[in-house]
């Protein structure tokens, strides 16, 4: 009879090592979209951009100002 005993620690040993492997998993996942969303923010523009950027939104402003 002792084979059944070690039979079953084998299987609750093995059982506990799935659940590991299942939440490293889960875990190895979430950081792979992490990484993914950075991925899409990653578009960083140049000072000069921005500064195009701003000030064709200030004569924008000025173009409102002048028509009211």
């Amino acid at each position: 009879m002792p084979k059944l005993n070690v039979l079953a620690i084998l299987r609750a040993q093995l059982k506990e090592a799935r659940a590991s492997v299942e939440r490293l998993h889960h875990a190895v996942q979430a950081l792979e979209r992490l990484s993914r969303r950075e991925r899409r923010r990653a578009g960083n523009i140049s000072a000069a951009g921005r500064k195009r950027i701003a000030e064709a939104q200030k004569a924008r402003w000025n173009k409102l100002r002048l028509q009211k």
